[in-house]
């Protein structure tokens, strides 16, 4: 069997890089992503919903959301990424934040990702759609002011599939 190697490209950021997004969130949009995260939890995801029940400002609900931040040293991944994807999908949705889709991801090693992205340290990944230009687009420009950065850029790393 043979192993499939493609590159990936993305805005690369470490997970105590979208504090300045929750920061954003008004009263009302926190409540709303409590209520939506409390109807919709899910039993595998690596948060605890009855702690949803003392978030009530944008500083908790960031608490709340990296609690599910958990390495597993067990785990290929390192952490859950695909649950703490949803998890900042319905955040999203309920605050109607206006930000690019994204995805969680841990890298083991930088032989197999390159040497752009961060090596075992929880990242979520803004797919670089309409970010970029040659320069930073107006998206790109919004995603930077909401991370609370003059600038960002974009990252490529290599992935393979077994």
């Amino acid at each position: 069997m043979g192993m499939d190697v493609y590159s990936e490209s993305g805005i690369v950021c470490e997970i105590d890089d979208v504090l300045p997004i929750f920061e954003s969130f008004t009263e009302t949009q926190v409540k709303n992503a409590v209520d939506r995260l409390t109807k919709k939890h899910d039993k595998n995801w690596p948060t605890n919903k009855d702690d949803l029940k003392n978030v009530s400002t944008n500083k908790e609900l960031y608490d709340w959301f990296v609690s599910g931040v958990v390495i597993d040293e067990e785990s290929e991944e390192g952490f859950d990424c695909y649950h703490m994807g949803q998890i900042w999908d319905q955040i999203m949705s309920a605050t109607k934040s206006k930000l690019p889709p994204a995805q969680f991801n841990y890298w083991t090693s930088s032989r197999l990702s390159d040497y752009e992205v961060p090596i075992e340290t929880p990242c979520i990944v803004f797919h670089e759609h309409g970010l970029f230009v040659t320069k930073m687009s107006a998206k790109g420009k919004k995603l930077a002011a909401a991370l609370g950065k003059e600038e960002i850029t974009s990252s490529t790393w290599t992935a393979l599939s077994y």
